[in-house]
């Protein structure tokens, strides 16, 4: 079969991580990944933030337009602090919009 020079999925890693270059340890550090990690925590909660804004908080509307599950939404919400309990005796989380 001729390859048409169509790329089949992934080659492997470029020659210079192949040949140990310093730039492929570099890559795995604690640093970066912190970064990476603040960077993807802070894209998330900008998409979740406009996604209810744009729904007028309906979290089961937001989750559609984000193709997301409703559970996958509220854990996320949950995990970056834009969830916040209701009441004092309430035992249910509820979205607060950020203060703007």
């Amino acid at each position: 079969m001729a390859d048409h020079g169509i790329s089949r999925g992934w080659s492997g890693p470029p020659e210079s991580e192949k040949q140990g270059e310093p730039q492929a340890a570099a890559l795995g550090s604690t640093a970066v990944r912190s970064t990476l990690k603040a960077l993807v925590e802070s894209y998330e909660r900008q998409l979740i933030e406009a996604a209810l804004a744009a729904t007028a908080g309906n979290q089961r509307r937001a989750a559609e337009r984000l193709g997301l599950l409703p559970t996958t939404l509220h854990e996320k919400m949950k995990r970056l602090g834009l969830l916040k309990r209701r009441g004092a005796g309430d035992r249910s989380w509820g979205f607060e919009a950020p203060l703007r």
